[in-house]
């Protein structure tokens, strides 16, 4: 009888754990959804963009921005920002520059946010000479 006992009490444990996992799953599975990530290459530089709380609609959202400088010829390389926003515009928010050099990252993080809530958001990125455009690219989430 105190056999039977552990065996019972084993298979409740088993089900209750089995029973938790699609919880488990449930939230993870939300939290990767308010989760994006972009990035884009161009002629010298490589971005990326992370937000995390974002889907349509969203008034506010966490970025984490990142450049990176892949050509040794003393140009700037920068990352923005880009999100769409409940009117249809477009909004270029300010330029995070990396004037390090060749091969090396730098990385932002930082909040948006907009009263009529975002439609989309993405990231650009560039190569720039002094103030002289040079190249550059766009993703969108």
């Amino acid at each position: 009888m105190h056999i039977a006992k552990k065996a019972l009490g084993v298979s409740l444990t088993a089900l209750a754990l089995t029973a938790s996992l699609p919880a488990t799953a449930n939230a993870a599975a939300a939290s990767d959804a308010a989760r994006a990530q972009k990035s884009c290459h161009t002629t010298g530089a490589n971005g990326m963009v992370t937000i995390e709380g974002f889907r349509p609609g969203v008034k506010r959202i966490k970025v984490t921005m990142s450049v990176d400088d892949i050509a040794a010829d003393g140009d700037e390389v920068r990352v923005r920002l880009l999100t769409k926003l409940s009117d249809g515009s477009t909004k270029h928010w300010p330029w995070h520059a990396n004037s390090s050099g060749d091969g090396t990252w730098k990385q932002w993080k930082t909040y948006a946010s907009d009263d009529g809530g975002f439609k989309g958001a993405g990231l650009a990125v560039a190569r720039f000479k002094g103030n002289k455009f040079l190249n550059g690219c766009q993703n969108w989430i």
